[in-house]
């Protein structure tokens, strides 16, 4: 009835190999802590970039569908949609499968739920979703009447940023985005690259073309920045929130 069987490899029979799940060549069972610090690893990554990938495509999907059904414009065009997945998922989900692993300890209090994705993990997924969703909605129908080459550019360009900041908010279900913030070196880099290439394709004018979009001035990166930072605000607000209930819990029980 054993989740998991482990026998030895040096003194084990054969019958108890056969039937076991594990077998330990080295007959040493401090491997075993080895292995499970190790698969914990790797299921704890797992759920990052899953939070992080569901959390993204949420805000991109109710972005657009939701503006179809108000009936406004498309807010993205199917070229900002693929230069979009392009600058964000690509270096994002390599980058978070770097984020440093925490102890087994910490990882033993939270074992409890083994689904990727948890009830609490929806609900942060929809929070943030719908976060980029409503700040994508309210600047583009506040800036409509400026130009359609001129929203576009703000409304990829907000996205882009939004899901900048979203990396740091899939770091760690119970730390702040700001906990350790440079502890992960592969995440700076790929803040850097991501911001780089969408700088080439805003002030490029071949780039401008094909993604029918226009440089933005200073004035443009503000307003964007401020609208992105509601994300992390958000999901702050929540981290703070869930930490206070579970104190609570513990001390009651």
């Amino acid at each position: 009835s054993a989740h998991l069987g482990i026998s030895m490899g040096r003194g084990g029979t054969e019958v108890a190999k056969e039937a076991s799940d594990v077998v330990l060549l080295d007959n040493n069972f401090r491997s075993i802590i080895s292995a499970i610090e190790e698969g914990r690893s790797i299921y704890s990554t797992i759920k990052k970039v899953l939070l992080y990938l569901v959390s993204t495509s949420i805000g991109e999907f109710f972005s657009i569908t939701v503006a179809i059904a108000l009936g406004f414009p498309l807010p993205l065009s199917p070229s900002q949609i693929l230069w979009l997945n392009l600058v964000t998922d690509g270096f994002f989900v390599v980058a978070l499968a770097f984020e440093p692993n925490v102890s087994i300890k910490e990882k033993i209090k939270s074992i409890g739920n083994t689904d990727l994705l948890s009830r609490e993990s929806l609900t942060r997924a929809f929070l943030m979703g719908f976060t980029m969703m409503f700040g994508t909605l309210a600047l583009f129908y506040i800036g409509y009447s400026v130009g359609s080459y001129k929203v576009w550019t703000l409304s990829l360009t907000l996205l882009v940023v939004f899901q900048w900041f979203n990396a740091w908010n899939c770091r760690s279900d119970k730390n702040s985005a700001f906990y350790k913030t440079f502890s992960n070196i592969y995440l700076l880099f790929g803040l850097l690259g991501a911001l780089l290439l969408h700088i080439f394709a805003l002030y490029n004018p071949f780039m401008n073309k094909i993604l029918k979009v226009v440089p933005l001035d200073f004035f443009d990166w503000i307003i964007v920045l401020m609208i992105a930072s509601s994300i992390l605000l958000v999901e702050e607000t929540r981290k703070i929130l869930s930490n206070y209930r579970s104190r609570h819990l513990q001390r009651t029980t």
